[in-house]
């Protein structure tokens, strides 16, 4: 690439100063040039980018917290059935309400006996865990299933 002639600074095909001088072909071979390398800095930001998600998902799933999350969702996969397919028949946020009934009596296990009035399913099918964390771990593993759902829906793919 080369440098405009007056100022010393600007490449020639962008400057105001100079780029009269230069031929077609030479504004041309500048601007391909400029294009090349903007480019190049294109790539190297996705690549960047791509660096930085994957070491924020290494430290999400360093997370003791994440990993129980994402083991026990597995678990109301292949144990309980819950398949995605099971979900999308949920289409009244049931999983989503199921979810915060768990999460706001995590808190107070005493109360868990029974279910709140806004469970959405059979009481049979109450099963708050035996400690608070417990409980949170299978909250959040139901929201995660209802965002599924909703990507599902809405055809978000990963």
């Amino acid at each position: 690439m080369s440098i405009c002639k007056r100022c010393q600074q600007e490449p020639a095909a962008i400057c105001v100063k100079c780029a009269g001088e230069l031929t077609d072909d030479e504004t041309e071979l500048e601007l391909n040039t400029l294009k090349s390398e903007l480019n190049i800095l294109r790539e190297k930001l996705l690549d960047t980018r791509e660096s930085l998600g994957k070491m924020a998902m290494a430290e999400v799933c360093a997370s003791h917290g994440a990993m129980a999350v994402i083991a026990e969702r597995r678990r109301q996969i292949v144990k309980e059935g819950w398949t995605a397919e099971h979900d999308d028949q949920h289409t009244g946020f049931q999983l989503s309400l199921a979810a915060a009934c768990y999460a706001l009596r995590a808190p107070r296990p005493e109360l868990s006996v029974v279910p709140p009035h806004d469970w959405p399913w059979d009481r049979e099918w109450w099963k708050p865990g035996p400690d608070s964390r417990r409980t949170l771990v299978k909250a959040a593993a139901l929201l995660i299933a209802e965002i599924d759902r909703l990507d599902r829906k809405a055809g978000v793919r990963l």
